[in-house]
């Protein structure tokens, strides 16, 4: 797990997860599937492309019941296969940075 704490160093605003067992309160973590995801919050996901990865690989991205977008949000990378490699989860900002907190 990596803490990204942006330009403000006093506050958290993004955790990754890349391995580990970890799951989110609906219990979707590293090895998940596209599937899962989608059940778990049917109501409210959207689904992109991968910026890097192409081909089936995809951003699935989680928004607050409430629709807001600029207070947390939780984002899950799958690769060609459907399955999630990666989970970010923080404000929006710094969670749809590509490459990490640098």
């Amino acid at each position: 797990m990596e803490p990204c704490t942006g330009s403000n160093q006093s506050v958290v605003s993004r955790i990754e997860l890349a391995h580990g067992s970890q799951q989110t309160a609906a219990g979707i973590g590293i090895g998940s599937t596209e599937a899962e995801v989608i059940s778990a919050y049917p109501d409210s996901h959207e689904i992109g492309p991968h910026p890097y990865e192409g081909g089936q690989a995809k951003y699935l991205r989680v928004i607050a019941a409430d629709g807001s977008r600029d207070v947390t949000t939780l984002l899950m990378e799958t690769d060609e296969d459907g399955i999630v490699r990666q989970v970010r989860a923080g404000y929006l900002d710094p969670v749809r940075w590509i490459e990490g907190c640098a």
